[in-house]
């Protein structure tokens, strides 16, 4: 089974060293490791990886110009509004910056990953903070009328995520 065959499967469901290395999904791509309350935005290819658990990273991708970007934003809302480590400021900036480099929002989709729960509850009857951050990244696209093509979210479980800017392909490995 080539790589494209494994990547229209659930990719969680699979044998953890079945799963394509970065080097079978990039090949010599360059790399970008996104580190939590981060962004990064590129019209050249390149692989931005990340890993999530109660966090949401949201993929952005523009089919016509090929320009990807990702974000990892930790918390919904907070005390520092323009701090992308916050869901709305993250999010505007992640838009922000695709649309300086020439993205057209009419042919933006996105993708969203993360927002795990905890295996532990301590005494907390409310939301968790992965529910919180994934409706936060919901409710921002669909004020921005960008579709999801693919969602990856919930679960107890952490995920490592790779984003191929070049062509919006994702690949996620829970941990």
């Amino acid at each position: 089974m080539g790589l494209h065959e494994k990547s229209q499967s659930n990719q969680t469901d699979l044998p953890h060293d079945y799963l394509p290395s970065l080097t079978e999904v990039g090949g010599n791509l360059p790399k970008h490791y996104l580190i939590p309350g981060t962004l990064f935005v590129s019209s050249e290819p390149c692989l931005i990886t990340t890993v999530l658990g109660s966090a949401i990273a949201v993929c952005l991708w523009d089919n016509s110009l090929q320009i990807g970007g990702m974000n990892h934003f930790t918390q919904p809302d907070g005390e520092i509004p323009c701090s992308t480590k916050y869901a709305r400021a993250a999010n505007e900036e992640l838009l922000w910056q695709m649309l300086q480099m020439g993205a057209d929002p009419t042919t933006l989709t996105a993708s969203i990953f993360g927002g795990s729960l905890p295996a532990i509850i301590f005494g907390n009857v409310g939301k968790c903070l992965g529910e919180c951050n994934l409706n936060a990244a919901e409710k921002f696209l669909a004020q921005q009328k960008i579709g999801i093509r693919k969602r990856e979210t919930g679960g107890v479980k952490g995920r490592k995520l790779v984003f191929q800017t070049s062509d919006g392909k994702t690949w996620a490995q829970q941990l």
